[in-house]
């Protein structure tokens, strides 16, 4: 063995500082290449849809009264959706700070008005509901005897009270019309609106659901001279479609998933208008580097505002959804930049070679500085 192989140097203390600090960087580099996760992605067409289509929503309508909002689904035909399960609820919300002022109320049925003959047609049913009340109103279990009557909603508040019960008046008939009423006061004073949010499995791959008047808008007026052109103006006057959507999804969020309408705000000056979002959902799967995969759906859109006025003929105002499922689906799958025996390989590659290079380096150093130093001791 050399004696310089086996005598401390300072020059041999720096290279090996020198090559461990740099075999550690590399090494703590290639380690993060080798754990970072990317995302490759595929399109496949596929025909075939799930049964439903599950969306998820959080929409405010800051100029609208919860109590005359309502939802509904329709296929493409204009045909209600049959089987649709949902759970939504309303929260009324103040107009301008936004924050919820009241209680939540759940949408136990789907339904609304959204075409000025079916207006009509609810107008009549209110005004033959409220004739066959004015004969023998129903006290809901209140009544003091056999036979006695509640023929308005205060009819019906005094029996409760007198009952010593607690009254709500949701699902008493009598007093639809008094909650149409004040809704429409308060639509028109401007300072209440409605927070809708919650989930609907659409069971058919094309259609839309939408936000429009709901079916007791109709007993606004019933019982009283009130016109169809009046009852239409009122409805007109009081559905702002003003709106945020704060959150709009369609099916399970996985990783990267980026919805377009969230965060969106429309504002509409007259509020006279069908708001119209045109959505195209495309099914997708991601799957995680562990193999579980997340089955839900991305969609773009487009929008149009379709302006109506009373009397027109083209329809009641509403925020609607027309959406269609795209045969073209999507896979998004993780998978490592590199395989366990290429990480492997690349760190011996890099430690060896760091130590060779260092050493032939040192080597050369070594034999430089003896020379200089034998050059010295000769003069």
């Amino acid at each position: 063995m050399k004696a310089e192989d086996t005598v401390r140097t300072t020059h041999g203390a720096c290279a090996s500082i020198i090559a461990f600090t740099l075999m550690a960087f590399l090494f703590v580099s290639e380690y993060s290449f080798y754990s970072t996760i990317e995302v490759s992605d595929r399109l496949t067409v596929n025909s075939t849809h799930g049964e439903h289509l599950k969306v998820s929503f959080d929409i405010l309508f800051p100029h609208i009264p919860c109590d005359i909002i309502s939802l509904d689904a329709l296929d493409t035909s204009g045909q209600k959706q049959e089987g649709v399960s949902h759970h939504v609820m309303k929260k009324p919300i103040d107009a301008v700070s936004r924050k919820v002022t009241g209680g939540g109320l759940k949408i136990t049925g789907l339904g609304t008005i959204h075409k000025e003959e079916d207006l009509e047609a609810k107008q009549i049913e209110a005004h033959a509901l409220k004739a066959k009340h004015v004969e023998c109103g129903n006290c809901y279990g209140a009544e003091a005897s056999l036979g006695d009557c509640c023929d308005d909603c205060q009819s019906v508040r005094e029996a409760y009270r007198n009952k010593g019960w607690n009254f709500n008046p949701d699902g008493v008939a009598q007093c639809e019309g008094e909650r149409i009423h004040t809704a429409f006061a308060a639509a028109g004073a401007q300072n209440s609106g409605c927070q809708v949010h919650g989930n609907v499995d659409l069971t058919t791959v094309n259609g839309n659901f939408h936000f429009a008047p709901g079916t007791a808008t109709a007993h606004y007026g019933a019982g009283t001279p009130m016109t169809l052109q009046d009852l239409i103006s009122q409805t007109f006057q009081s559905f702002n479609i003003s709106h945020e959507v704060t959150s709009l999804s369609f099916g399970n969020h996985f990783p990267g998933i980026m919805n377009p309408l969230d965060g969106q705000k429309r504002s509409v000056e007259d509020g006279h208008g069908m708001y119209q979002y045109y959505i195209k959902v495309v099914p997708t799967v991601y799957q995680y580097l562990d193999g579980r995969q997340v089955v839900s759906n991305q969609y773009s859109v487009t929008e149009h505002l379709r302006h109506i006025n009373p009397g027109g003929g083209r329809g009641l105002p509403g925020v609607w959804f027309f959406y269609e499922v795209s045969p073209v689906h999507a896979l998004f799958e993780e998978e490592r930049r590199s395989s366990l025996l290429e990480f492997t390989s690349s760190v011996c590659a890099i430690l060896g070679g760091v130590f060779t290079i260092l050493g032939v380096v040192d080597g050369g150093v070594g034999a430089v500085l003896r020379r200089f130093g034998s050059a010295e001791l000769g003069k």
